[in-house]
């Protein structure tokens, strides 16, 4: 069961790892946002429906997304 529980407890960071990575996405408009996951999405699903009148769900949003690489997001103050 140890071990079981071990790959549990390891999956669970990987997914709050991800989740906390910094994503970038840009619209055709030109817009851009730059942030963690749920702030990428959030930003990006209000960006649509305001600007666009368009709906995005989590994982179309997330399909566009692409991830900041650790030292350019160190750069601009946002990573760890």
């Amino acid at each position: 069961m140890g071990a079981l529980y071990e790959k549990s407890v390891r999956g669970a960071q990987t997914r709050a790892e991800r989740r906390s990575a910094m994503k970038e996405a840009t619209c055709l408009c030109g817009w851009q946002v730059r942030g963690t996951e749920d702030e990428v999405v959030a930003q990006v699903q209000a960006h649509g429906r305001d600007v666009h009148g368009i709906e995005s769900t989590r994982e179309e949003v997330l399909a566009l997304a692409v991830n900041v690489p650790a030292a350019q997001a160190r750069a601009d103050g946002r990573g760890a």
